[in-house]
């Protein structure tokens, strides 16, 4: 699933960073890395975006369907335990619920964590 959501957008934002390129003809490479002709490059629709660009926001938006993927398992927890009317099996339902999607919230700030300071020692 996550590969799915991957491969479909990872290219549209490169399509959005070679906008700019090909409307006015020059590269914006953060990385400095301006190994080709600039001009050549947007004419062949390279995308401008270096690897660790793309990488970055690759990570970002699993991180984000992640974080809203649990926010929306805490709000289906909640309704769970709220409509239980003293069903005691239905109620425990809804806390397991809650009780793991924060826990997949704790696990997704971690993660997010140590790729900022893994990507800051590394930079």
């Amino acid at each position: 699933m996550t590969a799915l959501i991957l491969l479909t957008f990872l290219p549209f934002s490169f399509q959005i960073a070679n906008a700019a390129c090909v409307l006015d003809g020059t590269c914006d490479y953060k990385t400095g890395e301006d190994i080709f002709n600039c001009k050549a490059d947007c004419a062949a629709g390279v995308p401008s975006k270096g690897i660790t660009a793309a990488i970055h926001d690759a990570t970002s938006w699993v991180l984000g369907f992640a974080t809203a993927l649990c926010v929306l398992m805490i709000i289906i927890g909640g309704l769970y335990y709220v409509f239980s009317t003293g069903d005691q099996e239905q109620a425990q339902t809804g806390k397991k619920i809650i009780k793991y999607s924060l826990m997949g919230l704790v696990v997704i700030g971690i993660s997010y964590a140590l790729i900022v300071v893994v990507s800051d020692v590394l930079t």
